[in-house]
């Protein structure tokens, strides 16, 4: 009987030599090479201050790195405490810290580290799932498994985070670990796996809270995996008794090794409504604007692929157990995070290992094994080279026209200011004016151009600024999430801008907008500070004042402003 063209090809595939396989992947890491030197070139480029999650994690690394050549195992035990104190523990900055203290606190060094430790590591995590579960079982040629590789390792939206420099892409190293820890049936999952599983996901949502909605949705779709894999059947509740039971260790051990590890703070995640506390970062229709969102930022060339990865590793049975429990897990993550908050960047890697590993399907796919497959190989990665280049690369967006829709709407070039000189003058006059008395400052506005962290971090872009972070006082940004703000009352000196400065809806910020109003007019609370002659203008045209106090407060004023902020928007 003769075999057939595709079976003859699938035989070659499964017989390529070491020395091939090794070449596939060879190409994944001449792809990261390039890649590192394209972050180099982004953040050289970068003209701007950092502020709020662009600034977070790089200031609790320096902070670490300052600390750690001295007395590195006072380092780590603070680092440890914070996991049980604070809303943004440290641990995810911690092995970023080494490398700031040996190349240097820069910019450069910081998200290259991110680059490097978090985001190669965990494109290679993906990358060794998807080959080992779905490549592998279908016999992908070499030069299917490299174009593979590629694609995942050029996705543009899984580095964007990492070029703002944002570290929580370390999450995607575990989760790949933990599919793979689940491709035997559960039942079959021995208790060291399961403690080794539950410390996996523990450090999950450790690394970074938010993660919580992966493991939730992990665990979920483990459950729903095992009812379709064995079913209701008289004969196999035996089989899913076991599963269950397994499930329910497997979780309760993921529960106490959080509250063992977190303590307090695990309690307050547990118990905290963040729906209620984020509604300001949600829209009206949360899972419309999720579904939206895909095409917007991933673009139809990928999202298009991973469709068709995705039923392609759910027809194939050798693939399918392992494929719906991906499959599940995204939907499940994407719609129990929607119910929150909008996505923001970084949270998209919720849905974007899975994502990457389906588009890594097809492409490996349209490859394939025949003739033709060298063209289609380059065909593709000219596609994908465009794909990352027209959301991060200035004026590539542009050049497409129409057909850079395809590839996403959101262009995220380096971002350059056209005011800097004039906020360095905004910063080198609110030093003057503080220095002295080390007044302490309060900033009435929450826009991207003007927040307290423009003023406490312009040192970190411009090392001849003054370093104003300890005169800056905590700042209330969001009604529902920050409450009343208390520090204002403590002002020596306010900054605010014209119009006033916004990065959410007004309504949702009144804790900045009343206050400014009132600070503008001079009543209320406003009438304790009195408005200096000096004016700065942003690039946007807002103009910058600064006000001084002249009296304290009174309690009459901070009661005023208190019931002022409690009335629902527009019954002032």
């Amino acid at each position: 009987m003769k075999t057939s063209p595709a079976r003859r090809a699938a035989r070659r595939a499964a017989a390529t030599p070491a020395s091939a396989a090794s070449a596939a992947w060879l190409s994944g890491a001449l792809a990261g090479a390039v890649l590192l030197a394209f972050v180099a070139w982004y953040v050289e480029h970068e003209r701007c201050i950092w502020f709020w999650d662009q600034a977070g994690y790089w200031l609790k690394t320096l902070a670490i790195a300052e600390r750690l050549p001295h007395d590195p195992l006072g380092t780590l035990a603070t680092v440890l405490r914070t996991i049980r104190r604070d809303d943004y523990n440290q641990l995810i900055a911690l092995p970023l810290a080494p490398v700031v203290v040996a190349f240097g606190d820069g910019r450069l060094v910081y998200v290259l580290a991110i680059a490097v430790l978090y985001g190669l590591v965990a494109a290679a995590s993906i990358a060794l799932f998807t080959e080992r579960a779905f490549l592998r079982p279908r016999h992908a040629a070499p030069l299917a498994v490299a174009i593979a590789i590629v694609s995942i390792v050029v996705t543009p939206r899984f580095w964007l985070p990492v070029l703002e420099g944002l570290p929580d892409v370390a999450g995607c190293i575990v989760l790949p670990l933990c599919w793979w820890a689940l491709r035997e049936p559960l039942e079959d999952l021995s208790l060291r796996r399961t403690v080794v599983l539950a410390a996996a996901l523990t450090l999950l949502i450790v690394l970074r809270r938010w993660y919580g909605y992966a493991v939730l949705a992990l665990l979920l779709a483990v459950g729903v995996e095992q009812v379709i894999r064995i079913g209701f059947a008289a004969r196999h509740r035996a089989r899913l008794r076991a599963a269950a039971a397994r499930l329910a260790l497997l979780t309760g051990a993921t529960l106490v090794l959080l509250l063992v590890t977190t303590g307090g703070q695990g309690v307050a995640m547990l118990t905290t409504d963040y729906a209620r506390i984020y509604a300001a970062y949600r829209g009206a229709s949360p899972l419309l604007d999720a579904a939206r969102a895909l095409p917007r930022d991933l673009g139809w060339f990928r999202l298009v692929l991973a469709v068709s990865g995705g039923v392609l590793v759910l027809r194939d049975a050798p693939t399918r157990p392992l494929a719906r429990l991906v499959v599940l897990q995204t939907v499940l993550a994407a719609v129990l995070f929607a119910r929150t908050q909008s996505f923001n960047a970084h949270h998209e890697y919720l849905v974007l290992p899975q994502l990457a590993a389906l588009v890594a399907v097809a492409s490996a796919a349209i490859v394939g094994t025949g003739r033709g497959g060298r063209v289609r190989a380059l065909l593709l990665v000219v596609l994908f080279v465009v794909d990352f280049a027209v959301p991060l690369v200035p004026g590539v967006q542009n050049a497409l026209g129409p057909a850079a829709l395809a590839f996403g709407r959101i262009a995220s070039p380096p971002v350059v200011r056209a005011d800097l000189d004039e906020v360095g003058r905004l910063v080198r006059t609110v030093d003057e004016l503080t220095r002295e008395d080390h007044g302490r400052i309060y900033v009435l506005s929450s826009s991207e151009l003007l927040n307290e962290q423009v003023l406490a971090n312009a040192h970190l872009a411009d090392a001849s600024l003054p370093d104003l972070h300890e005169r800056i006082l905590p700042v209330s940004h969001v009604d529902a999430r920050d409450g009343f703000p208390w520090a204002l009352a403590q002002a020596g000196l306010i900054v605010l801008s014209d119009p006033t400065g916004y990065h959410l809806r007004p309504d949702d910020q009144r804790v900045i907008g009343v206050p400014a109003d009132a600070v503008r007019s001079g009543r209320g609370v406003g009438a304790a500070f009195l408005r200096r002659p000096e004016s700065f203008v942003l690039e946007s045209g807002a103009v910058v004042s600064l006000y001084v106090r002249r009296r304290d407060p009174t309690a009459v004023e901070i009661a005023q402003l208190q019931r002022e902020l409690a009335a629902p928007p527009g019954e002032r």
